[in-house]
């Protein structure tokens, strides 16, 4: 009897090992033809090596088509054979992708082909290499840092039940403090390469995290602990009585904390926060501060606001209009903590400099600026000396930095750790101030900025002025220097 081929559908053969695909549901009726010596289907076409395909490329493969006599299958319906991908062989764990071929039944093998017939096993050849362990192209194997790092907690692991805090996780029988262990750090096993220290369960570079140590705008200070009285007599703003104060040794940013530092920890914020939220801030003297708030994205409201999502012509001036959760979430994320005021005004005033008196009434020294005398913007950028690029701050590291540190009066406020409270509170200041004060008690939504601004007269910019500010504000002239606790 003629085929028909015209009205048969087409059967979809995968280029698969065909062992693992139920053969009997394909329904094809065995005909009396003679028998083709089949051997064992020698894989032309099959010829597809089985890698873990999730880690290579499969190359196209050349299939030759095989002249065989027509059978007569007019009567009978062929289905097409799906093969849903879970029922792709797996190799070392990944699924080969395969693609369908349609066969029409006039290039179908005219002899009987049942399962028999078929291998059992598919000779894979040796592709040269571990796939369990090959990168792919453009893949960031970095699991602390870019798009794809891991956060701790996708890290499998043993419940922290297991341990005495949450902190801790039972890594080889022994509990270890998974925020600041270099070979468990988030998580166990995980482990941070060399040259890296693990802060908050996140490995990130010494130093500072937000930025390239040769780039203006980026480095420490240490400052060298020590006693000094802080607060003066009038005319400062909220700064008497004056106090004997001690703070222990600690390291500062050398600069305001600029956009580009900032929107570089904006792009992993979401990422990143559960980590930097995970336990609450401890500071020198035993004090912590906690996660009652979260911070807001800044919303600039006009030309003053230095603030854009992504690179623009301000990315070296001072990130302003932050509020204080951001701030904070930035210092934690950048490996640091934001600065008591004592800290702050110690280092601002009272630390010894060579050259300079100790206490001084600004960073220079004792010479105060005066309204209309233009000379002190050599000095620092308030009072509206004239800016650059349209804005009102000035480059970070555009004055002389006094031992180190740049625009500590002037530019933008700081924000600092402090809840903001009269030097007369007994809670906080006046009850007799012990080493490494910090005034941790709430009696209003508003911390402490210090500094002054570009926008500051010549009072706002002395080293003792202190004002409280809500700390949801998002101010023009209000940004974010970081500091660090060093044994």
């Amino acid at each position: 009897m003629d085929a028909v081929a015209a009205d048969a559908p087409l059967v979809d053969v995968p280029l698969v090992d065909v062992p693992l695909v139920d053969v009997p549901a394909v329904d094809v009726p065995l005909v009396d033809v003679p028998l083709v010596d089949v051997p064992a289907v020698d894989v032309p076409l099959v010829d597809v090596p089985l890698v873990d395909v999730p880690l290579v490329d499969v190359p196209a493969v050349d299939v030759p088509t095989v002249d065989v006599p027509t059978v007569d299958i007019a009567d009978q319906d062929v289905p097409v054979l799906e093969v849903a991908p879970e029922d792709v062989p797996v190799v070392d764990g990944g699924q080969v992708d395969v693609a369908t071929v349609e066969v029409a039944p006039e290039d179908a093998p005219g002899d009987d082909v049942v399962a028999d017939d078929v291998p059992a096993v598919l000779d894979v050849p040796d592709v040269g290499m571990d796939v369990a362990s090959a990168p792919i192209d453009g893949a960031n194997l970095d699991a602390s840092e870019g798009e794809d790092a891991i956060a701790p907690e996708e890290f499998p692991d043993v419940p922290a039940a297991a341990c005495s805090d949450p902190q801790h996780r039972l890594c080889d029988g022994v509990c270890r403090d998974v925020s600041t262990d270099l070979e468990n750090c988030g998580a166990c096993g995980s482990v941070c390469a060399t040259g890296r220290r693990c802060v908050r369960g996140m490995c990130a570079p010494h130093g500072q995290r937000s930025c390239d140590p040769i780039v203006v705008g980026c480095g420490l200070v240490r400052i060298e602990g020590g006693g000094f009285s802080m607060g003066e007599p009038p005319p400062g703003h909220e700064v008497t009585p004056v106090q004997d104060v001690r703070v222990g040794s600690f390291e500062l940013d050398a600069y305001e904390v600029t956009l580009a530092r900032f929107n570089a920890f904006w792009t992993v914020r979401d990422r990143d926060l559960p980590a930097i939220r995970s336990a609450p801030i401890e500071y020198p003297g035993g004090r912590v501060v906690s996660w009652t708030g979260t911070g807001e994205e800044p919303t600039p409201e006009d030309t003053r606001f230095n603030w854009s999502s992504g690179p623009g012509p301000r990315e070296g001036h001072p990130m302003n209009g932050v509020d204080w959760w951001a701030a904070q979430e930035f210092c934690v994320w950048d490996g640091g903590r934001l600065p008591t005021e004592a800290e702050w005004e110690f280092a601002a005033r009272g630390r010894t400099v060579e050259g300079l008196t100790t206490p001084r009434a600004y960073p220079w020294g004792n010479s105060a600026p005066r309204g209309n005398d233009r000379s002190v913007c050599d000095r620092a950028q308030w009072n509206y000396c004239a800016g650059e690029d349209g804005a009102s701050t000035r480059r970070v590291g555009r004055f002389a930095p006094v031992a180190g540190l740049y625009d500590m009066t002037g530019n933008v406020w700081e924000w600092t750790a402090d809840w903001f409270a009269p030097y007369t509170s007994p809670t906080c200041w006046n009850g007799g101030v012990p080493p490494n004060p910090m005034c941790t008690d709430r009696t209003t939504d508003e911390h402490t900025i210090r500094g002054g601004g570009w926008d500051c007269g010549n009072i706002a910019v002395r080293s003792t002025t202190r004002m409280g500010v809500t700390s949801h504000t998002h101010y023009m002239d209000t940004g974010i220097r970081c500091a660090r606790t060093v044994p």
